[in-house]
């Protein structure tokens, strides 16, 4: 991959550093100035004997506005009179600092404390009693410093440290100058929290690294080396883990970073919680007495190979060292059924993800385990599954016997997560990668329960709030699904339609230009009915056909044809209802739609009975008409 950088980020702080000119500024172009009589205070008696060796200067900001070497004072002491320029309008509250310069070693030292510039024509101390400047005059030769940095997964907020060799050694943090850069290009590498910050004997630096890879440091402004923690090798870049999402039951994933191997299983899925791993060729099972054995304990789980993974509980994180993001991936797909990944670190839009060149063949589909599948019309993608979730994969159907090449788009300029109604973490900073919205709650697992919509903007349920279907997907390895049409539905699009196998949901289909995706969980050959529910009121209908469950059944071409006449149960009604009698005509406005007990669209001011109004603000009143 070829390794593009971006560079981050430039760090400095409010120090004053040697790098600061000590050439007074002219006085002219001052109204007013101060005088200030100053001692030093250095720890060490016998640096008061040399007159020569100090010089003091008083800053406003990176400006000098005066500097003095040292007289005898009466007493015998060293003596620093600084005439101090400034404008008592302009400068009234600017902090004063003073910098002592060391001729010995070329050194300046921040001497404290420092002083509120008022310009009054006052001065600051006096002959007899001068201001004591503090500071420390010992100085130890920094030789270099030590780098670490917490093992940190993308996503993660930890610290780098740097550590001064040797640990008592002089220096300014506002000399070191540091910058990150990573791969892919046009992404942040690393979000930087705070400043660099003094802690004890070193500085500290909060991080946060966006992305997986290896990232790049480089530092400036101190000529010494940088080591790493053991202080013999030159530090230049540290590693960022791909962090891997894990919910109990099964899941589709894609290993889109470095390879596992059986040096590896057991740390990157949690020991005991793993129960299977199954790629399209080999296998991988957790013996409660042998342990891990299978033929992917040699083959080990390579990049972008796309795997079905059983845990026996979650959810948990586990972590992947060394590799690198996709830069564009040629895929190879057989006739019928192939396990694809889906190469991203963030969510994809499916219009992106796979180019149209060379021509894919009308009729290929692509099935995810939980967010439905999307059919090739030969010039778009038609389904519910319009945003593929980062590190899922997906089915391939190839409906011709020829092997083709997929070709998947780099991710490289991906900026933001296209994932719509998901919530980004953390809050307002880095984009989302691979995060917890792919599970649910831990009580549900894969459950849709409380899901919002909004994964295809065409998604008929969008308007109507959540799910009207409750159902877990973990315990199911596969999934099947289905192309129906609905034509004796005057209205389809106010519809959702439920799987069932026996009393159990198993899945639901969303209606989406013309027809309805359904993803039903479960294993083929299970018998599988239907319910319908219209949406703006509640009221289910059964439907009519029982079919036995295949992997992919009906088409855009040849939809599952399915019929509904018998209603099955009471109006569920959404919240919140007010039971109201109204004598007067039903109410009339803008988008109030209004039906009766059967789900009916009726013309308001029309007949008697239980009637249900929604308004165009998703409200909904049950009102008793007279």
């Amino acid at each position: 991959m070829r390794r593009l950088t971006t560079l981050l980020l430039l760090l400095t702080t409010a120090l004053f550093t040697q790098a600061q000119s000590w050439n007074a500024v002219d006085e002219r172009q001052f109204n007013d100035e101060t005088i200030v009589y100053a001692r030093l205070a250095t720890g060490d008696a016998a640096t008061d004997d040399d007159a020569t060796r100090f010089r003091v200067g008083a800053f406003i900001g990176d400006e000098c506005r005066g500097a003095a070497d040292a007289t005898l004072g009466d007493d015998g002491h060293r003596l620093y009179v600084i005439r101090v320029h400034g404008d008592r309008d302009a400068d009234p509250g600017k902090p004063m600092q003073f910098l002592v310069y060391d001729r010995t070693n070329d050194y300046d030292h921040e001497a404290t404390p420092s002083r509120q510039v008022l310009f009054t024509g006052e001065s600051e101390g006096t002959p007899s009693n001068p201001i004591l400047l503090t500071f420390d005059a010992r100085y130890e030769p920094l030789q270099g410093f030590r780098v670490s940095v917490d093992a940190l997964a993308a996503g993660e907020t930890g610290q780098m440290v740097l550590t001064p060799i040797p640990a008592d050694a002089t220096y300014h943090a506002a000399d070191i100058n540091i910058s990150f850069t990573g791969t892919p290009a046009h992404w942040q590498a690393v979000d930087v929290r705070s400043p660099l910050l003094h802690e004890g004997t070193g500085e500290a630096l909060t991080i946060t690294p966006l992305i997986p890879g290896r990232i790049n440091v480089t530092f400036s402004g101190i000529d010494v080396p940088f080591y790493d923690a053991t202080g013999t090798q030159p530090f230049t870049s540290f590693a960022v883990a791909y962090p891997v999402h894990l919910n109990e039951g099964w899941q589709w994933l894609t290993n889109c970073y470095g390879d596992v191997t059986a040096a590896t299983f057991e740390s990157v899925y949690h020991g005991d919680a793993l129960t299977e791993i199954r790629t399209q060729d080999h296998l991988l099972y957790n013996d409660p007495q042998w342990g891990y054995f299978g033929t992917l304990m040699e083959e080990g789980l390579q990049r972008n190979t796309a795997y079905k993974v059983l845990m026996a509980s979650g959810p948990a994180t586990g972590r992947i060292w060394e590799g690198s993001l996709v830069d564009g991936l040629d895929f190879a797909v057989d006739g019928m059924w192939t396990w694809t990944p889906s190469p991203y670190y963030y969510d994809r839009p499916l219009s992106e993800m796979v180019s149209a060149t060379p021509a894919l063949p009308v009729g290929m589909v692509l099935v995810a385990k939980e967010r439905g599948s999307a059919e090739w019309d030969g010039t778009q993608w038609v389904g519910d599954l319009s945003v593929v979730p980062a590190g899922e994969s997906l089915l391939c159907y190839n409906p011709t016997e020829s092997p083709l090449t997929m070709q998947f788009a780099s991710e490289l300029g991906q900026h933001q997560p296209l994932s719509p109604g998901l919530t980004p973490y953390p809050p307002a900073s880095p984009p989302t990668p691979l995060s917890k919205r792919r599970g649910g709650t831990p009580e549900r697992g894969n459950s849709r329960e409380g899901e919002a919509y909004g994964n295809n903007p065409n998604d008929n349920r969008g308007a109507y709030g959540n799910s009207p279907w409750h159902y877990d997907a973990r315990p199911f390895i596969d999934n099947m699904t289905m192309v129906v049409s609905m034509p004796e539905l005057a209205l389809a699009s106010d519809y959702s339609l439920g799987a069932f196998v026996g009393s159990e949901c198993r899945g639901e289909g969303r209606y989406v230009d013309g027809l309805f995706f359904v993803t039903v969980h479960g294993r083929q050959g299970e018998r599988v009915s239907f319910r319908l529910c219209h949406l703006p009121t509640g009221q289910q209908y059964r439907v009519d056909e029982t079919i036995t469950g295949e992997r992919r059944m009906g088409s855009l071409r040849q939809p599952l044809v399915l019929h509904s006449e018998e209603q099955v149960t009471g109006i569920a009604y959404p919240q919140p209802l007010t039971d109201e009698a109204y004598p007067q005509p039903l109410p009339e406005g803008r988008g109030a739609a209004v039906y009766d007990a059967a789900g009916r669209t009726l013309a308001p001011s029309h007949g008697r009975g239980v009637h249900i109004v929604r308004y165009s603000d998703n409200s909904v009143r049950k009102i008793l008409q007279k």
